[in-house]
């Protein structure tokens, strides 16, 4: 019983590392969708054209750092899987095959990992959308980076910037649904 309630409270600890997480992650994302609407800086149409290229480096540079925010999130859902897996075995060394297997006095772990499984989702698709957002900033980087002869790239250039904010859009709603998850999960397993 001793066992039991010594990964029971390492399991809590862990259910409120991945709220934490996740929370951190929607909150950077929130503010770098926020980044993508500011308006550039400057009075007329040519100081704000200059002030593009920087813009368009944070951003890139935001991006970037998202991406490691977002997979510490995962890596701490699945921690607290394989934590919950090993300590509701009856041997802690051979964890239980799924979550199904749990006992009715662990069904608050149990609902807390279902939880946790669709989280997971949410971060992973919020991961693929925050690369194809770099991906459509990479290309408005390399089109405005053209020769500025070029006529009529900036239409080319701001459909890209467009596209890169609407993927991080998508980022920013599927780890909001991730949070929410966590939450549930949160609430069931701390007092």
């Amino acid at each position: 019983m001793a066992e039991a309630a010594a990964w029971t409270a390492v399991f809590r600890q862990r259910v409120v590392s991945v709220h934490e997480h996740v929370r951190d992650a929607r909150d950077r994302l929130v503010a770098l969708d926020a980044s993508f609407l500011q308006p550039l800086p400057g009075t007329g149409a040519q100081a704000k054209l200059a002030a593009f290229p920087a813009r368009l480096d944070l951003l890139m540079g935001s991006l970037r750092a998202a991406t490691p925010i977002l997979n510490s999130a995962l890596v701490y859902i699945e921690a607290a899987e394989i934590l919950a897996l090993h300590g509701g075995s009856a041997n802690p060394w051979t964890p239980l095959p799924s979550i199904l297997n749990f006992t009715p006095r662990d069904a608050a772990v149990q609902l807390a990992l279902a939880r946790y499984q669709t989280a997971r989702v949410w971060v992973l698709g919020a991961l693929t959308m925050v690369e194809c957002s770099r991906g459509h900033l990479a290309t408005a980087i390399a089109l405005f980076a053209a020769n500025p002869a070029i006529p009529y790239r900036m239409p080319f250039v701001m459909k890209e910037y467009g596209t890169a904010h609407f993927a991080l859009r998508d980022a920013v709603n599927m780890v909001e649904d991730a949070l929410f998850e966590v939450t549930l999960s949160r609430q069931r397993i701390t007092p």
